[in-house]
Order: C-alpha cells, then structure tokens, then sequence
C-alpha cells in the first residue's frame, strides 16, 4: 500500500464520508484552493521548458601553466595531497596571487569550499606564507575561520587536520585542540563557529567566513544581520595592522540584502582591494555523481537550482514570516502542565534518528477564544554511526498522551506505519496520517500565518528552535505554478514542520469545538 492509497479528508484526515464534506465538495474545494495563489503572486503560465542543459564544457579543461605552477597550487597538489579540479586550482590561484583585502565567493553546493578551498588556504597561509604575516611582530597571529555552524566548524577542523596529518606536513604542528591548532611557525590555525564573543581579543591576519550568508545562531536561527555586523566589526579592526590582511568570505547566496550582499558588491565596487569569483557547482566540481544531483535540481525545481547550485542571485525565493511577527507568538513561560478542561492534541514530525534530522514532538491545545498553545514539545535527534533507536522516542509520546490525556496524535508520512505501530504497543491507538505534501504545507503555513496575524498563537519560552526555523521558511514557485516551502539547503525545519501539523489539525478539529468555517488567506 502507498500512501496514495489513503482517500482522506483534508481537514480531519478522516476517510469519506465525513463530519464535514463529502468526497465531490471536497475535490471542488482542493481544485479551487489550487487556483488560489497563497504564498507568491500570480505569475503567468509557465511556458514548456525544454531540459535544462549543464554546460561543463570548461570544467574539465587544464588550468594555465601559470596556475598549474603557482605556489599554492604546487604545495595542494604534491604536499598536502589534494587533487584538485582546473577551476579550484584557479580559485586558490587567485586569491594567493591577489592584492585585495577583501574576497568574496560565490560558491555552488558540492562545489568543495570548505575542502578544497577554505581548508587548504588556511594552512598555506600558516606554513608556507607566515613570514608575510609574522614579520617583526610579538605576539601570534591568528589564521581565523569562521564556520556558519557548530558542526561546520567540526567539519572544517577535520579537513584542517586530516591536510597537517600528511606526512610533509605534520612536522608544522606544535599542538591542537578541536578549536585552535599551535603552528611552529608562530601562527595560530583557530575555527569557530558564528560568535563574536569567540573572535574578538585575536590578531587576526587572515579571516574565512564560510557559508557567511546561511550562518545560524546556537538556536539554529539564521543570523541576524546585527549579529553578523558585528562579527565582522570583531574581525575587520583585527586585521587593519596586517599589511597583507585577507578577508575572504564564501556562500551559497541567499537574497539581495544583508551583509553577504553588502559584502558582495563592496568588493565589487573596489577593483583594487576587492576580488569577486562565482563558482558554479558544475564548473568547480564537475565529478559525475554531481552533475547528475546538479541536472535533477534543475529539473525539479529550477529557481532554487539556480541559487544553490548556479550561485547566483535570484528574486524568486522569498522568506514567508518576519522574525518579529513570530517572536510575539513566544510567551513569558515554560512548559505548561495538564489542566482540567482542555482537550489535548499531540504532533510529530519523525525523522530516522540516523543524521542531524530530528524527531520532533508537541503537545498542544486550542482554547475557547481560539489562541493554540503549545504546552510541551521536544526532540531527538540521532547519533552519527550508531543503530537508530525509536523505542525511548516511542515512550517518551506514550508518556505524553497519558499525561496530557491526549484525544488526537498526528503525524506525516514518514515511517508512518512503523511510528503507528511503536505506539500501539505502548496503548497509544488512533494514530492519525496528514500526507505531507507541498500543497498541504502551503495550506497549513497559511493557516499558522493567519494565527500568528490575529494573535492566536502562543509559544513556551523554552522552545526557541520553533522560532528560529519558522523565521527560515522560504517560498518559491515550482514548474507549473505550484508552491514549494523548504528551509534553506543545509538548514532544518522538523520544528516548524511539527507546527504547521498542529495548526491543520486544530483547524480540523474546529467544528468539534464550535467554529466553523476558514478564514481567508492573507495571501489571496
């Protein structure tokens, strides 16, 4: 059985016939919520495409002689070890040979910036480039690269680490720690994730910002631009002494404001001090698996493909909620106990537990002037190389329904039948399906918009990932006029996703509690 199979209502998920329609009103009611643009505005119909056509026609054509023999793509190549592609040899090449204080990168998704570009800079610049930096100085400078996330930054520790590991360049190390590498030189190698309070106090010679315009808070929230102005206020001041300071910053785009895009066309604008290079996935990391990941994206969703794996600048992407219209939605408590009187649902967004993913549970009610609040919620989130475990996950939620005598437990479509099954055996039935389409969630967003609108929605204080991942959701228009709502690649949404399941099913739950009737979009 698929889950095509399931013939369900869209507002209680119950099969036809039910409390509300029937299956021909309902069918006229989903062709005209089809026809009703929600998210973006009405754009003309799109015309038939023809395959969209990567064209690798130069990736794989050699560098120059003169790149091939530069110094920082000799030291890669033969002592580091790297095997690099023409156009990432030219990308060292010509930040090693630049004047410019400031370097910005635009760089496709499995192009290799933290690899086979950030990481090898970073350790030329420390062992084979330090006396421009050390000369007739006390003190040791700082090789500083910040990462847009925690594990980010554990990941570029290790590509720094495994390039010193190779045995012409071992020797360099003096000592390490996950966060900071002692040279022999006099340098330090430092990675840390987005924190000013981590950067500041440093000499700071030369500085990569990776990923700089998806860099997240601890929260999971994208950083704010004041937080990320005043990274670089940390940063910018350090290295003014340095007379072959680098400033080089790299990322996918996002959109045409912020300080990425700042940082973008300042150094478009100065031709002596400022470098633009923009790598293509394609172009930079032309390896077949990629080029086959690269063709299916912009088969299926274009405009996105265009901006994660073309890296260019697009206006079709737009971010659906203001981050202060959903921080007015967080209350000044915690978790909130069982209270006589309320009736008590509980959502889940699963996840495999095998990755960073997580398994995301709410427990939540709607009160009689209609304000959902969330009264408990929690995660778990699996462990890289161990066997996933859903057995205290499944417990956990039993424990829940009991407490909170819960009547409805929601869930998408993943591993539904295994989640289903896991709370049987623990007393919890009626375990209900919402096929988690893109029409569904464009429908259940809406509906969280218009209660975070009128105020009808109230969030624990002790729960801040539902804010950061609503403030990330992004819009954009697939082929053929549908709408597709996402994080940004690398980013998660379990949170909100468990949010938006409550908001639907508390909507089909509204004839049961005395309202009926929807209101209409904001959007429309």
């Amino acid at each position: 059985m698929t889950w095509s199979d399931y013939d369900l209502c869209s507002r209680c998920f119950e099969s036809y016939p039910c409390v509300h329609v029937g299956a021909a009103q309902e069918a006229q009611e989903a062709a005209e919520m089809a026809a009703a643009p929600l998210l973006l505005p009405p754009t003309p119909e799109p015309e038939l495409q023809a395959p969209v056509t990567i064209d690798t026609s130069g990736a794989t054509r050699p560098a120059s002689l003169q790149v091939r023999r530069s110094r920082i793509v000799r030291w890669a190549t033969e002592q580091a070890g790297l095997s690099l592609w023409p156009r990432q040899q030219e990308a060292l090449h010509a930040v090693s040979e630049s004047d410019a204080r400031l370097i910005v990168a635009l760089w496709g998704r499995q192009g290799g910036k933290t690899t086979h570009f950030a990481s090898p800079l970073a350790v030329f610049e420390g062992v084979v480039n330090h006396a421009a930096h050390t000369a007739g100085r006390r003190g040791r400078p700082v090789i500083l690269i910040v990462a847009n996330s925690q594990r980010q930054a554990e990941l570029t520790r290790e590509a720094i680490g495994d390039i010193l590991a190779t045995p012409s360049l071992a020797g360099f190390v003096e000592s390490a720690t996950q966060e900071q590498i002692r040279l022999r030189t006099g340098l330090d190698i430092v990675v840390v994730p987005t924190n000013a309070r981590t950067i500041r106090g440093r000499s700071v010679c030369v500085a990569i910002l990776d990923e700089f315009a998806l860099a997240v808070d601890a929260d999971g929230s994208l950083l704010s631009p004041q937080a990320a102005g005043e990274i670089l206020s940390a940063i910018r001041p350090a290295m003014v002494t340095f007379a072959h300071a680098k400033l080089i910053v790299t990322s996918t785009p996002r959109g045409r404001s912020g300080p990425f895009y700042d940082l973008f066309k300042e150094a478009s604008g100065d031709a002596d001090r400022g470098l633009v290079l923009h790598q293509p996935t394609w172009q930079v990391n032309p390896t077949p698996s990629v080029l086959a990941e690269v063709q299916a994206a912009y088969a299926t969703d274009p405009v996105m493909a265009r901006r994660e794996y073309g890296a260019e600048w697009v206006d079709e992407i737009g971010q659906v909620l203001g981050r202060e219209l959903i921080e007015a939605a967080v209350r000044d408590h915690g978790t909130q106990p069982p209270a006589a009187g309320n009736v008590y649902g509980v959502a889940m967004d699963p996840s495999g537990l095998t990755g960073n993913d997580s398994y995301v549970v709410a427990a939540y009610h709607v009160d009689r002037a209609d304000v959902l609040h969330v009264d408990w919620a929690d995660e778990w989130i699996g462990t890289r190389g161990q066997p996933p475990d859903q057995r205290p996950v499944a417990d956990a939620i039993a424990e829940v329904v009991r407490a909170y005598r819960v009547s409805r437990v929601v869930s998408d479509q993943y591993a539904f039948g295994s989640t289903k099954l896991n709370l049987e055996d623990r007393g919890v039935k009626g375990v209900r399906l919402i096929n988690f389409d893109q029409a569904v969630k464009v429908r259940g967003l809406s509906l969280l918009r218009q209660r975070l609108l009128a105020g009808t929605l109230s969030l624990p204080n002790t729960a801040p990932k539902f804010a950061a991942q609503l403030s990330i959701l992004e819009v954009s228009r697939l082929p053929g006029g549908k709408e597709r709502i996402s994080a940004p690649k690398g980013l998660h949404d379990d949170w909100a996703m468990c949010l938006i399941l409550a908001c639907l099913q508390a909507e089909a739950d509204a004839p049961q509690r005395g309202r009926v009737g929807h209101a209409p979009s904001p959007w429309a």
